[in-house]
C-alpha cells in the first residue's frame, strides 16, 4: 500500500460513511428538530438521490476535469455540508444539506475507483481495488458505531461537526497528490457508457446486486428486533460482523487477478445467492450474524468483480464509466428500499429476502450468458 492508497482508503471510508451516518442519529434529530421519523427518512433518501444525480449528470466530465481534482473538492463539499447540517432547525434544510452531501459522494467515489485503477500494477488492479475499497468495512465497524456513540455522549450535532471536519483534513493529503494522472482530455455523452462493448450486462449486474444488498440490509436490523426479539443495540451488530466479513475478503482479493473474470463473476454470484437463501432458514440470532459475516466476503469479491470489469470499459474514460456505476448503485438503493419497504409489511422479511435473492440469480444468469469480451 502506497501513500496515495491509503489516502483513497480513508476517503472511501468517510464518504462511505456520510451515507450511513444518518440512520443511527434519526432518533436524536427528531426530537431536536420536531419532526417525525417520515420526514427525516426524507432526508435518507435525498442523499441517495443526490448522489445518483451527480454521477449520472456530472460523472462524464470528470476524465476532463480531473478525478484527483474531482476528488479533492468533492471531499470540500462534502465535509461543508455535514458541518452546515449540524447547524440546521428544521428537517428540510437538513434534507437539502445531505442532498449536496450526496451529490459529493456521487462524484468522490467515482474518482477514487477511477484513481486505484489508474495508479494499480497491471495486472493488480482488482487487488489494488479490494485495499481501497476496505475503506467501506472500516465505515461500518468503526465510522458508524463511533457516530452512533458520539451522539449518545454528546449531541448528533458535534457527531456532524467532527465528522465534517475529518473531511477537511483529509484535504491535506490530497493536496499532496493532487497531480496523480488523469488519463483523457475528451468527454462523454449522458449515456455513452452503455454504448461500450460488455457495459449493459455489467451495469445490469451492478443493478441487481446492488438492489439485492439494500433490499436486505435496510430491513435487517428491524427484523432481528421483531423476528429474534433482539434489542436495537444488538440488531446494531449486524453491521459490524457484515462489516468485518467484508473487511476480511480484501486478504484473498489477490486470487481475482489471477482467476478468468469469466469464471469468478458467475461463481461468485451463485454462490452468494445460496448465501442468502441460508438467510431464510437461520435458526437463531447467532447463525442469522454468521451468515451475514459470509454475505460481506463475498459482497465484497462480487464488488471488486464488478469495479475491475467497469474500469476496464474503456481506458481513456474511467470516470465517467464508473460514474455512471455510482449513479446506478444508488438508483437501485432507492429502488430496492422503496419497493421492498412497501412489501414488506404485508408479505414479511423472509419473502423480501427470498425476492433479494431472484435478484441475485438474474445477475448470475446473465453473468453466464454475457461472457467479459475478450480483448483485442
Amino acid at each position: 500500500m502506497t501513500k496515495f492508497l491509503y489516502t483513497l482508503l480513508f476517503s472511501v471510508c468517510l464518504i462511505g460513511s456520510n451515507g450511513l451516518l444518518l440512520s443511527p442519529l434519526l432518533a436524536a434529530i427528531g426530537p431536536d428538530l420536531q419532526a417525525s421519523l417520515s420526514q427525516l427518512s426524507r432526508a435518507v433518501a435525498a442523499y441517495g438521490a443526490g448522489s445518483a444525480l451527480a454521477a449520472i449528470w456530472l460523472g462524464r466530465y470528470l476524465d476532463g476535469f480531473g478525478m484527483n481534482r474531482a476528488l479533492f473538492y468533492a471531499m470540500a463539499v462534502a465535509g461543508g455540508s455535514q458541518i452546515l447540517a449540524a447547524f440546521t432547525q428544521g428537517w428540510i434544510s437538513l434534507a437539502i444539506l445531505q442532498m449536496l452531501a450526496g451529490s459529493a459522494a456521487g462524484i468522490a467515489l467515482p474518482s477514487i475507483y477511477g484513481l486505484a485503477t489508474t495508479v494499480a500494477p497491471k495486472g493488480k488492479e482488482a487487488q489494488t481495488l479490494s485495499r481501497v475499497t476496505l475503506g467501506w468495512s472500516l465505515s461500518l465497524v468503526a465510522a458508524v458505531p463511533l457516530a452512533a456513540f458520539l451522539a449518545d455522549a454528546f449531541s448528533w450535532r458535534i457527531t456532524l461537526v467532527m465528522f465534517g471536519s475529518l473531511h477537511i483534513m483529509m484535504l491535506i493529503p490530497l493536496s499532496i497528490f493532487r497531480s496523480a494522472p488523469t488519463p483523457s482530455q475528451t468527454k462523454f455523452n449522458l449515456l455513452t457508457p452503455f454504448t461500450l462493448k460488455g457495459s449493459f450486462s455489467i451495469y445490469a449486474i451492478n443493478f441487481l446486486f446492488m438492489g439485492c444488498f439494500y433490499g436486505i440490509y435496510a430491513f435487517s436490523g428491524a427484523h432481528a428486533v421483531t423476528g429474534f426479539g433482539q434489542s436495537t443495540a444488538y440488531a446494531g451488530l449486524i453491521a459490524l460482523i457484515y462489516g468485518l466479513g467484508f473487511g476480511a475478503a480484501s486478504f484473498f482479493a489477490n486470487l481475482l487477478d489471477r482467476l478468468p473474470p469469466n469464471v469468478t463473476m458467475p461463481c461468485s454470484l451463485l454462490f452468494a445467492t445460496v448465501v442468502i437463501c441460508s438467510i431464510v432458514i437461520a435458526p437463531s440470532y447467532q447463525a442469522f450474524l454468521m451468515v451475514f459475516a459470509i454475505w460481506g466476503f463475498m459482497n465484497h469479491l462480487i464488488l471488486n468483480l464488478i469495479l475491475t470489469r467497469i474500469s476496464d470499459l474503456s481506458a481513456t474514460h474511467k470516470g465517467a464509466t464508473l460514474a455512471m456505476y455510482s449513479g446506478i448503485t444508488y438508483i437501485a438503493s432507492m429502488v430496492a428500499i422503496f419497493g421492498f419497504g412497501s412489501l414488506i409489511e404485508t408479505h414479511g422479511y423472509i419473502q423480501i429476502v427470498l425476492l433479494a435473492a431472484g435478484f441475485q440469480f438474474c445477475a448470475f444468469v446473465i453473468a453466464m450468458v454475457f461472457k467479459k469480451p475478450a480483448k483485442v
